[in-house]
């Protein structure tokens, strides 16, 4: 498999949270900076998923675009792909 492919890229519900195989790499869309996002972490067991998913509501990224990857390492290839471009200032004009 290709590193730093992307398995999954869906809206983070609870019901494609709970469908994902135990192991797997999930990683938010939203970050707090480049390169933190404000959830990532491997998918726990089933037994343990009602808890995991409390964290990513706690974090208030339920309902946003999330990335799934085989391992954290996909995920830091992944990131260190990344065009990333800043916004740019905004320009005004003052008459």
């Amino acid at each position: 498999m290709e590193k730093g492919k992307v398995l999954h890229r869906e809206k983070l519900t609870k019901k494609f949270y709970m469908q994902l195989p135990e192991g797997l790499y999930l990683v938010t869309n939203i970050h707090d900076t480049r390169f933190q996002a404000r959830f990532a972490e491997e998918i726990v067991g089933l037994d343990l998923r009602g808890n995991q998913w409390k964290e990513i509501v706690a974090a208030g990224v339920s309902q946003t675009l999330c990335y799934v990857f085989k391992t954290k390492k996909d995920y830091e290839v992944w990131l260190n792909q990344v065009n990333y471009k800043p916004d740019k200032e905004k320009r005004y004009t003052l008459h």
